[in-house]
């Protein structure tokens, strides 16, 4: 993997923790932009794709399994 290309690629992103349900769906338009062109993505690309793709889960698996006023920045809806 090119760390060149994996840093620019981070500091486009920003990937972080995700805590609000806008960001996962910010996080999974890109995961969609990737997979668009899933054949064609280079080794960071794809690093990016995982790390994105594990971010959202975790979100995903925390909300969705609880009451989505628990879900953490929809505490006070």
């Amino acid at each position: 993997m090119n760390a060149r290309e994996y840093l620019r690629l981070l500091g486009r992103t920003l990937p972080k923790v995700i805590r609000t349900e806008a960001e996962n769906e910010h996080y999974l338009e890109l995961l969609a932009q990737l997979d668009a062109r899933s054949e064609d993505l280079t080794p960071a690309e794809q690093e990016l794709a995982d790390l994105l793709s594990l971010l959202v889960e975790d979100f995903e698996e925390g909300c969705y399994q609880t009451p989505l006023a628990l879900c953490p920045g929809n505490a006070l809806l």
